[in-house]
């Protein structure tokens, strides 16, 4: 378990004035590794946060062997990376990896919306015999998903949250941005768990 704290007088502080302290607490388990994240509300006012994994994964055998798969309901519109808050359909899009997709064929770095803890997004290293499954708490609404072709890694990272989410929430998106709030003394917890399998 580690932490840190977001008080008054130091630096992290001053660029997120919310007195609390951010702890994880990491395990190992017969399936994987767990990711907990527990955030201790010790300010006088409500907390607005979100929370977010950002893994990267390494190709195990040939790039086409990786597949992947993230059962959102949307994909978040962007301009220059930044979600404008409209949630676009994804059946038939580029975008769509809502269904099994090798990852070659993808170039992403796109926000994922309406993610359900029933049907976590997955990959697969099918030359490795390999099932990674992205388990996670209802909190855990949103999917950043980073696959750019010159690299030898991708990216798919649970969120909390929309990117920009404190913004978007101002505006009135609560639902397509998810921001948490924690009121007065509160404690708000959730968990990632990378759940390992064999495909055989």
């Amino acid at each position: 378990e580690c932490w840190i704290d977001f008080a008054p007088g130091t630096e992290l502080y001053g660029k997120f004035g919310f007195e609390h302290r951010l702890s994880l607490i990491y395990s190992l388990d017969e399936q994987g590794v767990m990711v907990r994240y527990r955030v201790q509300n010790r300010d006088e006012r409500t907390l607005p946060f979100g929370f977010a994994l950002h893994p990267y994964f390494n190709f195990l055998g040939s790039r086409e062997s990786a597949i992947l798969c993230a059962p959102a309901q949307a994909h978040m519109e962007a301009i220059d990376l930044m979600p404008t808050g409209k949630l676009e359909p994804l059946e038939g899009a580029a975008f769509d990896i809502t269904e099994p997709t090798p990852v070659p064929e993808l170039v992403l770095d796109d926000v994922y919306w309406g993610m359900r803890p029933e049907q976590p997004a997955w990959i697969e290293y099918r030359d490795a015999g390999i099932r990674l499954e992205l388990a996670s708490s209802a909190e855990f609404t949103h999917l950043v998903v980073y696959i750019q072709p010159q690299n030898n890694f991708f990216c798919v990272e649970n969120q909390t949250c929309s990117t920009d989410a404190h913004n978007l929430h101002a505006r009135g998106l609560v639902k397509e941005s998810n921001l948490l709030l924690a009121g007065a003394g509160e404690t708000s917890e959730g968990w990632v768990h990378y759940r390992i399998s064999s495909l055989q």
